[in-house]
């Protein structure tokens, strides 16, 4: 179901806007899907479909034609690799086929697409290799955007440090941090929850936010989610994107972060 990967010069990959793109692992682990904004109006290479760009064998769906996201991402001090396409097929459909595929190689497949199947993410350990494979899918329009990636170490798995550079209540913890690098900018994310309610973590963090320098650009409803919002903040050299999640019935909120620097 694989095949060699070979680079394509100057092809282009499709136009990733910061709330469409991916970093889609990062949030995975946090059991929900977040998107990295870093590849935002960055050009990427053409890999055929599953590229010399991963350092493991990764399935190739049929007829995709994927593309590299920076070969500089880094989860909790993991070196992450990601690619992207897009398909006209559901991701239920999707994430089937990596499922198949995987299970026929002997892997154990962990995680599922949520109820309405137009979303979800599977992942297979490769113990040998100590690299965690996965792929997320997520309905965009009329396509689905399809993410895979591959993660050496289960220390990207670990709880981690939290980072006192951007605002969280007391009681917080820590669920995912990442770094990327590409063309001469930093992204971080940043990801953590607690039990506080929605109300009180948009306040607080409206409130720090502000008092750090940061204007807010724009503020809209986060999509799916009754109690959600999605935040866009600037500041000289700086964008920042925070989404805040109400989960579990309302037991839980979750808080995200994205930091771009030029």
């Amino acid at each position: 179901m694989s095949r060699a990967r070979k680079r394509r010069a100057g092809a282009r990959g499709p136009s990733l806007t910061p709330r469409r793109a991916a970093v889609g692992f990062v949030a995975v682990l946090a059991g929900g899907l977040a998107y990295g904004y870093l590849t935002a109006d960055v050009e990427a290479v053409h890999i055929d479909p599953a590229a010399s760009y991963f350092p493991v064998d990764m399935p190739n769906y049929p007829g995709a034609v994927e593309f590299p996201m920076s070969s500089e991402m880094v989860m909790n001090g993991s070196q992450l690799y990601q690619s992207y396409f897009y398909t006209g097929d559901s991701a239920e459909k999707v994430l089937g086929w990596y499922r198949s595929v995987w299970e026929s190689q002997g892997y154990t497949v962990y995680g599922e697409t949520v109820p309405d199947g137009e979303e979800g993410h599977i992942h297979v350990v490769d113990a040998a290799l100590d690299y965690r494979k996965g792929v997320t899918a997520r309905r965009d329009g009329k396509q689905t955007l399809v993410l895979p990636s591959a993660i050496k170490g289960v220390g990207a798995f670990l709880p981690p440090e939290s980072d006192s550079s951007f605002p969280a209540l007391e009681g917080s913890f820590a669920v995912s941090r990442m770094e990327t690098y590409e063309q001469g900018r930093r992204a971080r994310t940043y990801m953590y929850a607690n039990t506080r309610s929605f109300d009180d973590n948009v306040a607080f963090v409206r409130e720090q936010m502000s008092a750090a320098g940061w204007h807010e650009v724009t503020a809209s409803a986060a999509q799916g989610s009754e109690h959600g919002a999605h935040l866009q903040y600037a500041r000289p050299g700086q964008s920042m994107n925070v989404n805040i999640v109400e989960h579990e019935s309302g037991t839980k909120v979750g808080v995200s972060f994205v930091e771009v620097s030029e």
